[in-house]
């Protein structure tokens, strides 16, 4: 019964991963197991109580799963962040030219959208595995919930009026807004891109209060994404009153320094990605 125990717990604890990888978990875990329960008995318990104390020691299995996993996994994990990274600025750029007849359209929203998404939330896993710190979440949900409001609104804006929404256009302000309903829509979308600009600047300041230990990269990532999103709040207030110059000028330098941030970001995944490799 004991050693039934055990492999149950094994088998649990190491479901879903490579199974030579899980082979050489197993026997170092059984081998773990039977160290500890040597102890006990050697302390006066009895085996059951001494095959109890060590299966305690272990752990809930499905949390041990959940960190094996974490550990195991971020090799992969980090290679799909820096060619996602690497891959989204030039679709980005080559989408430009489509802006006008495809902006409307849900896939192409979530072309653009989603990639973002997941590039501002991997930059967690970083943090966690380097600076075991889980702060950054709240900035990274206002960039997040921030994205999916103006893509939203923006969506929704298309659909009803067949044409930019105010955020977008360089021509109109607030004020120009055909009903109370389309200005409504624009100051939600608007509140949307401030709240993603705002997580932008947090991410960038929090990034450079952390101990330089990315490749000499961090400081430079932060201060792109502090650039990036505060491009994107001038940008929403220059299209709120309308001024396009402003507004022109702003999305330009918020998208170069997106840019030069995503590059960075995927050049540190890919970096840790080869550590992984060499130390593995």
């Amino acid at each position: 019964m004991p050693h039934a125990d055990l492999q149950r717990w094994l088998d649990k604890s190491t479901r879903g991963l490579d199974s030579d990888l899980a082979d050489m978990i197993r026997e170092e875990i059984w081998d773990h197991y039977e160290d500890a329960l040597a102890d006990y008995l050697a302390e006066g318990y009895n085996k059951t109580e001494a095959h109890q104390l060590t299966m305690r020691d272990l752990g809930d299995e499905s949390a041990v799963r959940k960190g094996f996993h974490q550990v195991h996994g971020s090799g992969l994990r980090y290679l799909l962040y820096a060619v996602i990274g690497a891959v989204f600025p030039l679709a980005y750029i080559l989408s430009i030219p489509f802006n006008e007849s495809l902006v409307g359209d849900v896939a192409f929203n979530l072309a653009i959208f989603l990639p973002m998404i997941y590039i501002v939330s991997s930059f967690r896993m970083i943090l966690r595995d380097h600076y075991r710190t889980n702060d950054i979440e709240k900035n990274i949900m206002l960039v997040r919930w921030g994205i999916i409001i103006l893509c939203i609104t923006r969506l929704i804006g298309w659909r009803i009026y067949h044409q930019p929404t105010i955020l977008e256009s360089y021509t109109r302000g607030i004020f120009d807004a055909v009903s109370l309903w389309e200005m409504g829509l624009n100051f939600v979308s608007i509140a949307g891109l401030l709240l993603a600009a705002f997580g932008f600047v947090f991410i960038g300041e929090q990034t450079l209060r952390l101990k330089e230990s990315l490749f000499g990269l961090l400081k430079p990532l932060g201060f792109a994404v502090i650039i990036s999103g505060a491009g994107f709040a001038i940008y929403g207030l220059g299209s709120l009153v309308g001024m396009a110059d402003v507004s022109m000028v702003a999305e330009m330098v918020t998208v170069m320094a997106g840019m030069i941030a995503t590059l960075i970001w995927s050049f540190i995944f890919w970096c840790e990605r080869q550590t992984q490799l060499i130390t593995a």
